[in-house]
């Protein structure tokens, strides 16, 4: 299978950055990417460990997670110990982030592989 993350080149290039940023594009592969890796929908983070593997810092990141929330249904849950966020990652918020910031040539296809992967067995 094809990796469909922007760490191509191509599939970065698919990304339309006229309606979003760079660190836009790293948050949500990011988040994709992890729910991957817990293999389920909800996952906690530790605040500073997102920071530190993005490179986001922390109020841009609050920023981005805000939009994400209000624009794209991702479910957030801040609080608890050690400053750990919950994250609620469906098909939908991929659907809904894709069909808003992808270009129109390629929405099809980069949501039908990021569906794919993460529904598939190992990273």
């Amino acid at each position: 299978m094809k990796n469909p993350f922007s760490i191509n080149f191509e599939i970065l290039n698919q990304y339309n950055f006229e309606k979003l940023s760079f660190d836009e594009v790293l948050f949500f592969e990011w988040l994709v990417t992890k729910r991957k890796s817990f293999r389920k929908e909800s996952f906690s983070y530790i605040q500073k460990d997102i920071t530190n593997e993005t490179g986001i810092k922390r109020k841009r990141l609050e920023s981005i997670k805000s939009d994400f929330v209000q624009n794209y249904e991702l479910v957030v849950e801040q609080g608890g110990r050690n400053n750990v966020t919950s994250f609620t990652v469906s098909n939908n918020f991929i659907k809904l982030f894709i069909k808003d910031n992808v270009k129109l040539e390629y929405k099809k296809d980069l949501q039908k592989r990021m569906l794919i992967f993460v529904k598939s067995k190992g990273l």
